[in-house]
């Protein structure tokens, strides 16, 4: 944590260059849930953070930036004219933090965000980063048939980030999954459904504790189905 003066002001970032467990996590964060701003004559470009999990927007804020305050909305769809029930959390982060970003192929729109120089033995919390921010797990038990069944799925813009994401897993785990768009959304869906495949990549992403992982309550309903 190094200490820099922004607008007359002292504050405490930790600038990093090369990536450890919880760097990864914030990278993996941001490919999905940072908000870009562009570059103008006066300001650099950087990047926002925007999440309705307040523990995560704390946990950033403590890590990389604690001298940095987050703010509360009420988040509006202009679409539907509709204001949500649940607050959404803000944090700026200094541009100072923009060459890193870069590095790593965050910095601009969301559908140009990459997956780059990230090394294999940190992808795991890079993902449970992108899983926090843009994914999730889901599970039952279907009454018809007595059995239960697992899914994962990632929502992103970014084709090749989740083409590289599904490369890396079908390659490293061995899981099976597909990429489909959406009809109606600019967007496109990475999804896991085989019961083996998924089990699989919680095995391996909850083998440590060295990041965060927010979406755990939502691997232990499946784990509690498994051992039901």
């Amino acid at each position: 944590m190094e200490e820099y003066i922004i607008n007359n002001k002292k504050f405490r970032l930790n600038i990093f260059d090369k990536l450890d467990s919880k760097s990864a996590y914030l990278i993996g964060y941001l490919a999905g849930d940072g908000i870009f701003s562009r570059r103008t004559h006066k300001k650099l470009a950087k990047m926002t953070i925007s999440s309705n999990d307040k523990k995560t927007i704390e946990w950033i804020s403590e890590n990389f930036c604690p001298d940095s305050t987050f703010r509360s909305i009420l988040p509006i769809n202009k679409t539907r004219n509709i204001v949500s029930k649940n607050l959404s959390y803000i944090l700026p982060l200094s541009s100072k933090f923009s060459p890193v970003f870069e590095k790593y192929g965050i910095l601009g729109i969301k559908s140009d965000r990459r997956c780059v120089n990230i090394s294999k033995s940190l992808f795991k919390y890079y993902l449970r980063g992108l899983i926090d921010s843009d994914g999730h797990f889901s599970s039952g038990r279907r009454k018809d048939r007595n059995r239960v069944w697992f899914q994962l799925g990632i929502t992103h813009t970014s084709l090749p980030l989740l083409t590289f994401v599904q490369k890396f897993l079908h390659e490293e785990l061995g899981t099976s999954s597909f990429i489909t768009s959406r009809k109606t959304e600019n967007c496109m869906d990475l999804r896991m459904s085989s019961k083996e495949s998924v089990l699989k990549l919680i095995n391996w992403l909850t083998e440590d504790n060295l990041s965060p992982f927010h979406k755990q309550y939502q691997v232990d309903k499946i784990l509690s189905l498994v051992h039901s």
